[in-house]
């Protein structure tokens, strides 16, 4: 799913495959906004040669309240968030078991993700 500006509380997404580019679960495009309160992104994959960001791929402001971000995978590094140019708040969030890293590898790096 590509984001341009949205706020979402108790969202679920799970089991999306991206075969071409990066964001299994979300795309929150340049400039966008996304918010995710009480919500799970969990069993995505990016596995095109290169993708990443098998659960989220920000290029914009993406803020997780009291979420998710577990058990997505991409082809390269990282599989749960990546974050480029963008800023990403986690607040009450927990972002874990994402292969090949959890937001290790982003270019733009993810404050208060480890792995």
């Amino acid at each position: 799913m590509a984001v341009l500006g949205w706020r979402c509380g108790r969202w679920r997404g799970s089991g999306n495959t991206a075969t071409a580019g990066n964001a299994g679960g979300i795309a929150n495009i340049t400039s966008a906004t996304l918010t995710l309160e009480a919500s799970t992104v969990s069993g995505n994959t990016a596995n095109s040669p290169g993708a990443t960001g098998g659960g989220l791929a920000n290029l914009g402001t993406a803020t997780l309240i009291a979420s998710t971000v577990t058990d997505n995978s991409a082809d390269t590094a990282p599989g749960g968030i990546y974050n480029n140019t963008g800023t990403v708040g986690l607040v009450a969030t927990t972002v874990a078991g994402n292969r090949p890293t959890n937001c290790a590898g982003s270019p733009t790096p993810v404050p208060g993700c480890s792995g």
